[in-house]
């Protein structure tokens, strides 16, 4: 898949034709100076359909991909005495110093996106595989797929990949399907017991797990022996308020 940069510059009109009503041409761009992305800061993923990040964009090596791509980490991210011990256990989870799974739990608004995307940018430093998804998209996109045949694929490619970040475990739980649940059962118990590299995000605490879910992952999610939870019980730092 080419590069966003290659596909803007393949569809550029010429300037010269571009002339206002007064005859005065459009300003001279100027000088492209990263030839991979296009002075864009992003290029789009060249993986194979069923790879996690198939279709995705991704921040480019250059200066200005690595300062987009900064807006969210371990450094920007706001501590507080209440978000504390979830920075610390992210780090320690990205490391490679903590237990093989990460659960950040508490309500909207208190920084867990951010510090899985935090996971995401240090790991991805380190030239680790490794992939963010919504769950919520990642089931539409596998119920997408069974018109091309690509669902087991993007599955299977999320139950491998070296590292896993889920985020927004639980969301849409009033009217997630029986279908839902099951694939969602199946992507994680396969990482479970094999005990691979997954951090998860959620707003349910182990009841809610259970009432959302079932026995059988709330069990695996709360496993003392390999899953490290963290409740984040902070004020919503959008807004201020605490839920």
């Amino acid at each position: 898949m080419e590069s966003i940069g290659k596909v803007l510059k393949a569809m550029q009109v010429n300037q010269e034709a571009l002339q206002s009503e007064s005859g005065n041409s459009l300003p001279e761009l100027p000088p492209v100076e990263c030839k991979v992305c296009g002075d864009f800061g992003w290029t789009s993923s060249s993986a194979p359909v069923g790879d996690p990040m198939f279709g995705k964009f991704k921040a480019c090596v250059c200066q200005l991909g690595k300062k987009l791509l900064g807006r969210m980490t371990f450094g920007t991210f706001e501590v507080t005495p209440e978000t504390q011990e979830a920075l610390n256990a992210s780090k320690e989870f990205a490391e490679g110093t903590g237990m093989p799974w990460l659960i950040l739990g508490g309500p909207y608004g208190t920084g867990k996106t951010h510090l899985l995307r935090g996971i995401e940018a240090y790991m991805y430093s380190c030239g680790c595989k490794v992939a963010y998804r919504v769950l919520p998209d990642l089931m539409e996109e596998i119920k997408a797929g069974f018109d091309d045949g690509t669902s087991r694929a993007i599955l299977d490619a999320s139950k491998v990949v070296d590292v896993l970040l889920l985020d927004d475990l639980g969301a849409g739980r009033g009217t997630a399907t029986p279908w839902v649940l099951e694939q969602t059962f199946l992507l994680l118990n396969y990482r479970y017991e094999r005990r691979m590299l997954t951090a998860l995000s959620t707003n349910l605490d182990f009841n809610g797990l259970r009432n959302a879910f079932d026995d059988r992952l709330a069990s695996r999610l709360y496993d003392r022996h390999l899953v490290r939870v963290v409740g984040i019980a902070a004020p919503d730092y959008r807004t201020g308020v605490s839920w």
